[in-house]
């Protein structure tokens, strides 16, 4: 309960610090739509703890970054679909979002590189054209405290898309640089902030918290609007359960069900190995 509280008065802080901001639809100018429902960054979709290890019990959001970078050569694969509505949908032939939805695909891995810090990369597959875009982000040194810092880049190659196609702008560059912090709380709230360039120009904020052994809820403030996410664990499978909650490693899946906006359902579910 004082975990739900801890969420609960952190999500008030997000609100809070929207107040403000314009809010937009998903597409238009410089809106960079192919990143707003899923950021295939360190924390997106699925919880990264303090060590850098996926799992349960560690910092979750949806489309922003957060300062725990994978490491240990672990990895973790999603695929993804952003609804063009409060409904489940599967995208269609044609790519179409106003038609059905936006689907993704990410992998994403990350090592040590000892006291020059933790290194993570990730291939994110924007649409049913195949079309790809690239992340990295780095966290120096070998940090201990309650605060981690990471600096990253989203689409590293800027072909993207900035703000859908055939619309203005769509052709200019994506590429997204940011910085990062995140704080973990005493009752295991996590709370991270940033800034950056394009994508994550202005600034950013999520917090979550683990509830029970397998859910767990966050919510941000992605620089455009306010999305929530929820994710449950359906693993570890052939691990002991305990040992995998501290630092074991083992086979994971997730799946996960946030809104985007407030009105555009984004849904998934994720592997790690």
């Amino acid at each position: 309960m004082m975990r739900i509280r801890g969420l609960l008065g952190l999500s008030a802080a997000v609100l809070l610090v929207s107040t403000g901001f314009a809010q937009s639809e998903l597409f238009g100018y410089h809106q960079y739509p192919q990143y707003r429902g899923f950021g295939a960054l360190p924390g997106s979709g699925y919880p990264i703890r303090a060590n850098g290890h996926f799992g349960h019990g560690g910092a979750l959001t949806l489309s922003t970054p957060v300062a725990y970078t994978p490491t240990d050569w672990r990895f973790l694969a999603s695929a993804v679909v952003l609804s063009n509505d409060m409904s489940f949908h599967l995208e269609g032939d044609s790519g179409d979002f106003v038609n059905d939805g936006s689907g993704t695909l990410q992998l994403m891995t990350g090592f040590s590189a000892g006291d020059a810090g933790s290194f993570s990369g990730s291939m994110m597959v924007l649409s049913s054209y195949w079309d790809t875009s690239f992340n990295l982000q780095w966290a120096p040194g070998r940090q201990t405290s309650d605060v981690r810092w990471a600096v990253g880049v989203q689409d590293l190659r800027g072909g993207g898309g900035a703000s859908g196609t055939g619309l203005p702008g769509d052709l200019d560059a994506s590429t997204s640089w940011y910085g990062v912090l995140t704080y973990e709380a005493r009752d295991g709230v996590y709370l991270s902030a940033g800034s950056g360039s394009r994508r994550f120009e202005g600034a950013f904020v999520s917090a979550s918290a683990p509830v029970g052994k397998r859910l767990t809820l966050g919510a941000e403030y992605d620089a455009f609007n306010i999305n929530v996410i929820a994710s449950y664990q359906l693993g570890p499978f052939g691990a002991d359960q305990e040992r995998w909650y501290t630092d074991g490693r083992a086979m994971d899946a997730a799946m996960f069900i946030g809104v985007v906006r407030g009105k555009y359902l984004t849904w998934g579910g994720s592997l790690s190995f």
